[in-house]
């Protein structure tokens, strides 16, 4: 198989590569210790492109493929993994606005969105629920032509910052069939953001509470139709898998280049074990995996492995493959 980037690809790499060293590794201690979120920096990635890098074309970015976006993940992080972090982030968010929401909201968002003018905050984890979707209650009740939020996410990155929210919200019954995503400027009126968490390291992007009480957002600003969050919350997670795998695991344990590792998202299904242990490394492109979450996995042309997933199923299987293959690098969740 050739593992050769095609000319797009390097051009993306370079330019990535020109910015992090320029502009992101110079600051990134300063940043920190500082606690200074770099918005300057954010905008000048949105000039390049980076702000919007699988956002769909008609929405401004440049809807880039998984890869090509890993692969300019992974340089920025060489120079600031907060900032890559946020900025992953921010991708997140934009492309689930520029896919999911009406015309006149693309319209009114996407075009500071994908530029860094405006920045984007992912609200997912709740208090108690974590990243499981399924589980929030945050809930935005219908009145009308609005709904009305009232609830609270928790370590939000960009929080108090940022100019706009792409929050999952509870609009039905209990499980992931009843929640619905909406888009809430941050600056709406009932919203109010907790102090900054302090943390050891990753300063460079604040991390708040948001809690929202009686919040009324235009039912417009819906992402895709209600009951459809936990789909769209989901796809959002995928993509922050691969590039959290990407900058994560080869650019900081790994000594091997990083043209030479491929970055795929695994389904694995719950009710199919390995009928006889582990199967051979061929295989598991196509496998089923004895987990129920979805896995992002990098794989190097050198045949060891690493993967990243957060449940204790998905770590024992991480931990028994790479011994099988013979690969030092450790297992995160």
């Amino acid at each position: 198989m050739d593992f050769s980037l095609s000319d797009e690809q390097q051009a993306f790499v370079d330019s990535a590569r020109a910015f992090s060293e320029g502009v992101l590794a110079p600051n990134a201690a300063h940043w920190d210790e500082t606690s200074t979120f770099p918005k300057d920096a954010l905008r000048e990635a949105g000039e390049l492109g980076f702000m919007g890098m699988y956002t769909p074309e008609e929405a401004g970015g440049l809807a880039l493929p998984r890869l090509d976006a890993s692969l300019i993940v992974e340089e920025l992080a060489k120079g600031c993994t907060t900032t890559a972090a946020f900025l992953t982030i921010h991708n997140m968010a934009t492309s689930m606005i520029g896919k999911y929401c009406s015309q006149s909201v693309i319209d009114a968002w996407c075009p500071d969105l994908v530029m860094g003018i405006k920045l984007a905050s992912y609200c997912l984890t709740e208090p108690g629920a974590g990243s499981d979707a399924a589980s929030l209650r945050t809930a935005a009740v219908r009145e009308g032509d609005d709904y009305v939020v009232n609830g609270s996410k928790v370590f939000i990155s960009g929080a108090g910052e940022t100019d706009v929210l792409v929050v999952m919200l509870r609009t039905g019954a209990a499980g992931p069939k009843g929640i619905s995503t909406l888009l809430i400027p941050a600056d709406a009126e009932g919203i109010s953001y907790g102090k900054k968490e302090e943390k050891m390291g990753w300063n460079a992007q604040p991390t708040r509470m948001v809690t929202f009480d009686n919040v009324r957002v235009p039912v417009i600003n819906r992402l895709g139709e209600e009951g459809q969050g936990f789909a769209i919350a989901m796809e959002g997670l995928d993509g922050g898998r691969i590039n959290i795998a990407s900058w994560l695991l080869p650019g900081k344990w790994c000594d091997w280049p990083p043209a030479n590792w491929i970055i795929v998202i695994l389904r694995p299904r719950p009710t199919a074990p390995w009928p006889n242990g582990l199967p051979p490394t061929s295989a598991l492109t196509s496998a089923m995996m004895p987990c129920s979450c979805s896995v992002a996995m990098a794989i190097s042309r050198s045949t060891r492995w690493s993967g990243m997933c957060a449940t204790p199923a998905c770590i024992r299987f991480w931990k028994a493959l790479m011994k099988l293959c013979g690969s030092s690098c450790p297992v995160v969740c």
